[in-house]
């Protein structure tokens, strides 16, 4: 309701249906389901929203989903009522650090648009990690490699800086 209020119209050729390829780590039978609302920005040429929308217990928190995402840059949640963003310092600034445990192939496709949008990677600045160079032996820097005991897992809302994410930020209409 408040994008639509916003003026953004839904696409719905851009709208994906049930996701099921993100494990729950609560039952690795099962699957965090979402699916994924695009909406376009009423003047033409300007960045969209794409909305996650999280099935009831298919998980515990909103942020362990957001948690899997490919960078801190994406790692922000809006519950209807406020914004979270998980690594607010890193997002203001115009700085992401790559997440390791990403489950999906199209990592590099999504910080080259957010490196297009101007964001840079905090530990490879000119984005010389996204290059086709295979030539390249430099490695990526992770979020996981930030935080003790992190290296080989899956971030956990227990491992994000406290208390600074908690801060809600109001949503208005201007």
């Amino acid at each position: 309701m408040f994008l639509a209020q916003c003026q953004y119209v839904r696409d719905n050729e851009r709208s994906q249906a049930r996701q099921p390829f993100y494990p729950n780590d609560d039952d690795r039978d099962q699957h965090i389901l979402f699916e994924i609302e695009r909406f376009e920005h009423p003047e033409a040429g300007r960045i969209g929203v794409d909305l996650t929308i999280l099935y009831p217990r298919s998980i515990s928190y909103p942020a362990e989903f957001i948690l899997t995402y490919h960078s801190t840059v994406v790692m922000n949640f809006w519950n209807g009522k406020h914004l979270h963003c998980l690594f607010p310092a890193l997002t203001s600034n115009g700085v992401y650090i790559r997440n390791y445990q990403t489950p999906t192939l199209r990592v590099e496709k999504g910080l080259r648009k957010y490196q297009e949008r101007g964001f840079k990677d905090k530990y490879d600045p000119e984005g010389l990690l996204l290059s086709e160079n295979p030539s390249l032996s430099k490695k990526p820097h992770y979020i996981q490699d930030d935080i003790p005991g992190c290296a080989d897992r899956k971030l956990m809302v227990s491992d994000v800086p406290q208390p600074r994410w908690r801060m809600p930020l109001t949503l208005t209409l201007v």
